[in-house]
């Protein structure tokens, strides 16, 4: 994902890679796991907020991971609210995960 987010995000997210709730990046990379999205989605609300350089994007998908090793496959929904911002190259990154 680190093409896809701002450095700022970039840095919140390492702060949260391991000892945090959910899947332990270390099990994740020793089980040989994987994960896909199905069916995104993303919709920029009309009613958002946002500027020139800046969106408020509701994003959404199934994931779906399986692993090589470990009793791992699962599928869940995901939904997110981003804030998108125009990177200085003149591209869009995740600066930030509102909700």
């Amino acid at each position: 994902m680190r093409p896809y987010v701002s450095d700022d995000q970039h840095v919140r997210d390492e702060q949260l890679r391991d000892g945090t709730t959910g899947s332990d990046w270390a099990q994740f990379v020793d089980w040989h796991c994987r994960s896909s999205v199905r069916d995104p989605r993303a919709v920029i609300p009309p009613e958002a907020p946002g500027t020139d350089v800046a969106a408020n994007v509701e994003v959404a998908g199934d994931i779906s991971t399986a692993c090589a090793v470990g009793s791992y496959p699962s599928s869940e929904h995901a939904a997110a609210t981003l804030i998108v911002v125009r990177a200085p190259d003149g591209t869009y990154r995740v600066g930030r995960r509102v909700f």
